[in-house]
């Protein structure tokens, strides 16, 4: 996606030579998109779902649920999730309970494409946002339902936003689902043990 102010549309096309599978050109100030090149056409969210993630977070602060000096902790199934790669200087993952603000959280999901942090991030601004609670997860399956709860968060956004062909699956990225439970997110407040690959 690349964002124009005030372009002419004749202007637009060279700006892509054409090298990437899909673009988009897209006038900033009027939101009148000036070039498409397969628009619609499917791909994988990648990391794509932090931005949205984050996007999600940052509503949230905006809206008063919850705060950048907000004390994140680390749940067991952000520790464990399969993007793991937060470590620190001395090549550590992050311990279950270990607490960080949530703006560093921020940083390093976005700045360094971290999945622990992004799965924390969405637990803590589930449970604020649809619980009315900041108390961490007491186990993995209320882990798996916040995080449920803040991919509903992330699809209504995603639709209020207009991307209508848009869905997310995961928080941090990749195609599938990775709920240990399966999850059926078209329902608000419920987990259930359908598979989210039927969907």
């Amino acid at each position: 996606v690349l964002l124009i102010c005030g372009a002419n549309p004749t202007e637009a096309h060279p700006v892509f030579g054409a090298v990437a599978q899909r673009a988009i050109v897209v006038d900033a100030l009027t939101g009148q998109a000036l070039y498409e090149k397969n628009a619609d056409s499917k791909a994988l969210q990648g990391s794509i779902a932090k931005i949205m993630t984050a996007h999600v977070a940052l509503w949230a602060v905006q809206q008063g649920h919850v705060s950048l000096q907000d004390q994140v902790q680390i749940s067991e199934r952000a520790q464990e999730q399969a993007c793991t790669c937060m470590l620190d200087m001395g090549g550590n993952k992050p311990q279950v309970g270990e607490i960080f603000f949530l703006q560093d959280l921020l940083y390093a999901s976005l700045g360094l494409s971290m999945g622990e942090p992004t799965d924390a991030i969405a637990e803590h601004v589930a449970a604020a946002v649809v619980l009315g609670t900041k108390t961490p997860a007491a186990t993995k399956w209320e882990s798996e339902r916040r995080m449920n709860l803040f991919l509903e968060l992330m699809n209504d956004h995603v639709a209020h936003l207009g991307l209508t062909q848009t869905r997310f699956v995961t928080v941090h990225g990749g195609d599938a689902c990775d709920f240990a439970m399966g999850c059926f997110i078209q329902i608000k407040n419920a987990c259930t043990p359908q598979s989210c690959a039927t969907e």
